[in-house]
């Protein structure tokens, strides 16, 4: 049987432990990195634990006496008088449910990240996963809730209003079907894929769109310097670019 996640899950806490424990990091980046690395384990070790991930009261219960039992089917099955398949069949499809809220591959991530940046982006897929709202909070939705209430405030001079007259037209659905019309609908529709935690692929382009859209970045321009430094990193760019210019 292939290991499963809650084990998977369960070394690698062990191993970011021991770690720490056992060799003393003379280097303070490294060690910060170590001690993150933990962190982020824990933290989703801690998710595991509350069984958010689940819905059935009976298969909670089960998976709360494996987990006690040291991952042990037989015990398990003994325990609740029931077939050991059913067991495997319960730890299975409750793996699969972890694995779909936190990425199939955040752990694995996690445990190889050589970076802090790295490390950052696995944890954003797991903090994506188990977020109901999804991408829902990056957009602007109802804007009347970020509105004052309107007020007269009498006569004023009409040059005083630039900046909030900008703001109203920048928000308005005219100028949004404007900056629509003008973008390719396939890039658009890639970047909101790359937003989606579904799989790996995209893990690190997905922090810099995240951190762009959370407002992390100085101005967009910092940001697109980090967006394109991902191309100058991967091995493929040069190859796809000649194969570009050769046809």
């Amino acid at each position: 049987m292939a290991k499963i996640i809650f084990k998977q899950l369960h070394e690698a806490v062990y191993n970011a432990r021991r770690k720490l424990q056992s060799n003393p990091l003379v280097d303070g980046e490294a060690k910060r990195l170590e001690e993150s690395r933990y962190a982020a384990l824990m933290e989703i070790a801690e998710y595991t634990r509350t069984q958010k991930f689940l819905t059935h009261e009976s298969v909670k219960e089960k998976i709360s006496f494996f987990f006690n039992s040291n991952y042990n089917y037989k015990l398990t099955a003994k325990h609740f008088n029931c077939p050991l398949n059913n067991i495997e069949s319960t730890v299975s499809y409750a793996g699969k449910c972890l694995e779909k809220r936190i990425g199939k591959d955040t752990v694995r991530l996690i445990e190889q990240a050589q970076t802090q940046d790295a490390l950052d982006a696995a944890m954003l897929q797991f903090h994506l996963g188990i977020n109901p709202t999804g991408t829902q909070s990056l957009f602007v939705g109802d804007l009347s809730k970020w509105f004052p209430e309107p007020s007269n405030l009498g006569f004023r001079d009409l040059s005083e209003f630039r900046k909030e007259m900008r703001l109203l037209f920048f928000f308005s659905v005219g100028y949004f079907k404007e900056c629509f019309a003008h973008v390719d609908q396939k890039r658009l529709a890639h970047l909101l894929y790359i937003l989606q935690p579904k799989e790996n692929a995209h893990v690190m382009e997905r922090q810099v769109l995240y951190r762009l859209l959370q407002g992390e970045y100085q101005d967009f321009a910092e940001a697109w310097e980090a967006w394109t430094s991902l191309e100058e990193k991967s091995p493929f760019a040069k190859e796809e670019d000649t194969t570009a210019i050769s046809q």
